[in-house]
């Protein structure tokens, strides 16, 4: 999906957000991360991170990364995530959940990310249900 992010116009045209698609995106990969490795350590930490300067910059990250997350995510069916994982932002704990619940809000979240890119897609010429797919 991160490829198919036009890269001509850096914000979304017809959403009510004004964020850069390229920031979108980054939410995108960082959510993959932070939950991956959030499972694997237990505990999970939001870090804000920049936004790299490129789209292909975003995508070469995702690529460099998704394998071995995509694992991490399948093994962490054997870790204990009916366990509460806390979650701390700026070294203060804001939530306490469990590690599925945790599991749920970051794809809620990147649902909510997804149609924020989606709503640009078929104006330039972008298939959304290719999108769902990938």
């Amino acid at each position: 999906m991160l490829s198919r992010i036009p890269r001509r116009s850096p914000t979304t045209s017809r959403t009510r957000s004004r964020a850069p698609r390229a920031e979108i995106a980054w939410l995108l990969v960082h959510e993959e991360i932070f939950l991956a490795e959030g499972l694997e350590r237990g505990h999970f930490e939001w870090v804000e991170l920049p936004t790299p300067a490129t789209m292909a910059e975003i995508v070469a990250r995702h690529d460099a990364r998704h394998e071995e997350l995509t694992r991490a995510h399948e093994e962490a069916a054997g870790l204990s995530v009916e366990k509460r994982m806390p979650f701390t932002f700026q070294g203060q704990e804001v939530m306490n959940e469990t590690g599925y619940e945790n599991g749920w809000i970051t794809l809620f979240d990147q649902v909510h990310h997804r149609g924020q890119l989606s709503d640009v897609s078929p104006a330039h010429g972008i298939d959304r249900a290719a999108d769902l797919r990938a």
